[in-house]
């Protein structure tokens, strides 16, 4: 799934041809900073030979010459089936995290690691393995592995990608360039686009095509190989009890923890993460926003941390790539005098202060290894469709609230910063949508959760929220998506006294919290694209129930702009 241009803008290509597309627009607006300027800035932002070096404190570096990662493990599997796992893996963590992950206010050096993988890392590989050569066990584990029949390929910015008119059942369902050129498609009608990135190749997706699903590298080797499984079973089948009570039980801690450290809003750790004697160390992050541009973000840096041109346009430019940059790491009087000279520097009747907060290091650095723990977590489960499975049913478990660790991650999206939720949401296209049973059971909790979904979305300029990787029609019938997408959208339409629409003017760049509320159309296009070839009373019915929200929507906008001509009577 892939989205990537209007239908207007389509055309037939040959393998010679490429669409060219706009670049993607900065954060901080772009069109403040003129292209000479930002030419001009980014070569003064090339790092001096003479740049600060980073050291660990003697303490720290005292405490990694001590690590065992033999006496480690052992302490991992001799805590196997008990509820001690979790604790002791917090003690390692607050000890180590802050040490292995340290958050730094020289640009370009924003984040530097000290041998995570090593100390982090590599222990929960050998203990999911039960053995210290856990490379060698992983790839065993592979070998047991039927071929893939799906490709899962997520596009990166500006990498080509391909529609085919005649059998795709819409124009997001795409293949890579490798699939592509591997397929019967090939010598169809098609389209070659380039991807703004975050979408996947659709091979090997029976929903995503009308004919020839599979390109020869993903076709199924053998009559008894299934295209895609609709049913969970014999998840197992292929790994060693004792790897699958490992995997269970070290997976949940893993999410839980996941969510805990990356959704908080406060300036510490939780209890149980946080350090016994916590150091007074503190870091000021800045945060993206979609009001501010290059200009005023560089000249505020200069004025409140007394920084050069060429240091405050790093700052921002890591902003505008992760979502986020550590512009000071000190004491906490000191952090948090820095945030509140920014805010009394952008301070004004027609503006707003830049987003900054504090922190405790500890956090941000368990922020970062959360963000690891991801895409750790991809590279494991690609080693066995087994694992991918535990993964999967672990992250849909209900909790004592009754709430599912996906969902709860889901819910958060909105606190996340750019890079953590580029991440999470890779996470989610490898693990669940590679498979049918859990892409349905992911698009249940979506649609649950649709509204609480687009209420964070519509105030979140970053933040993303779409049914076009979803399985559409299976929502509409049993889960009335149509009638949600309407419902959803006229909540975040205002009325006037008429009741009529009125669409809001905003001064900030990406306009007004409805026009973000326009993109749920985009989902309401999807589910309409292709007309079901079997229908029953279900499906009708919430087909009917939509069209209704759909009609009322409308009346809304009828006679929304009414022109009525003056009159004069000449005598």
């Amino acid at each position: 799934m892939d989205n990537f241009m209007d239908d207007d803008e389509e055309e037939i290509l040959t393998d010679n041809d490429l669409i060219e597309m706009d670049e993607n627009e900065l954060i901080y607006d772009s069109q403040a900073s003129s292209s000479e300027e930002l030419n001009h800035m980014d070569a003064k932002s090339e790092i001096s030979e003479t740049e600060d070096q980073f050291e660990l404190t003697p303490e720290h570096s005292r405490l990694l010459q001590l690590f065992s990662l033999t006496d480690h493990v052992n302490g991992l599997l001799s805590k196997t089936g008990s509820g001690d796992l979790a604790t002791f893996l917090h003690n390692h963590w607050k000890i180590y995290a802050p040490i292995c992950f340290n958050a730094s206010d020289i640009p370009k050096r924003n984040m530097i690691e000290t041998d995570s993988d090593n100390i982090l890392l590599r222990p929960l590989e050998i203990y999911l393995s039960n053995s210290l050569d856990s490379d060698k066990y992983f790839n065993e584990l592979k070998e047991l592995e039927d071929p893939p029949t799906v490709c899962g390929r997520v596009f990166k910015s500006g990498e080509p990608s391909y529609f085919c008119r005649e059998c795709g059942t819409d124009p997001t369902c795409v293949l890579c360039s490798i699939c592509f050129r591997h397929s019967k498609h090939r010598y169809h009608k098609y389209v070659m686009m380039t991807s703004g990135g975050g979408g996947y190749c659709d091979c090997g997706d029976p929903e995503a095509w009308k004919s020839d699903p599979c390109c020869e590298l993903h076709m199924p080797k053998t009559i008894n190989q299934p295209l895609d499984e609709d049913t969970p079973q014999n998840y197992y089948s292929k790994l060693p009890n004792d790897l699958v009570e490992r995997a269970k039980q070290l997976f949940s801690y893993l999410l839980e923890f996941v969510f805990e450290v990356i959704s908080t809003n406060k300036e510490e750790l939780p209890e149980n993460l946080r350090p016994r004697n916590a150091d007074d160390d503190y870091v000021t992050m800045l945060y993206n926003d979609e009001i501010h541009s290059y200009e005023q973000v560089v000249t505020t840096l200069k004025k409140v941390i007394s920084s050069d041109e060429r240091k405050a346009f790093d700052y921002a430019k890591i902003v505008d790539k992760e979502g986020r940059s550590a512009i000071k790491r000190s004491k906490k009087s000191v952090c948090d005098e820095i945030k509140q000279n920014i805010e009394k520097t952008m301070s004004g009747p027609n503006s707003k202060p830049l987003d900054t907060k504090v922190f405790h290091h500890s956090l941000v650095a368990h922020q970062y290894f959360a963000e690891k723990i991801l895409v750790w977590l991809q590279k494991i489960c690609g080693f066995s469709k087994g694992l991918k499975n535990i993964l999967c049913e672990v992250g849909t478990f209900d909790d004592s609230n009754n709430q599912k660790i996906i969902e709860k991650l889901m819910i958060n999206d909105s606190v996340y910063w750019k890079s953590a939720r580029t991440i999470l949401h890779q996470f989610y296209i490898s693990m669940f949508f590679m498979d049918s049973y859990w892409k349905k059971k992911f698009s249940i909790l979506f649609i649950k959760n649709y509204k609480i979904i687009w209420n964070s979305h519509v105030k979140n300029p970053d933040d993303t929220a779409s049914l076009t990787d979803l399985t559409s029609k299976y929502l509409i019938e049993k889960y009335n998506i149509i009638q949600t997408i309407m419902d959803t959208m006229v909540e975040h339409s205002t009325t006037n006294q008429q009741g009529k629409l009125s669409f809001p003017r905003s001064r900030y760049r990406s306009g007004s919290e409805f026009k973000r509320a326009q993109s749920m159309l985009f989902d309401l296009k999807y589910c309409l694209t292709s007309a079901p070839k079997i229908w029953n009373d279900d499906l009708r019915n919430n087909y009917l129930n939509g069209f209704k929200s759909f009609v009322d929507f409308l009346k809304k906008m009828h006679n929304q702009f009414t022109a009525k001509n003056n009159t004069f009577i000449n005598k």
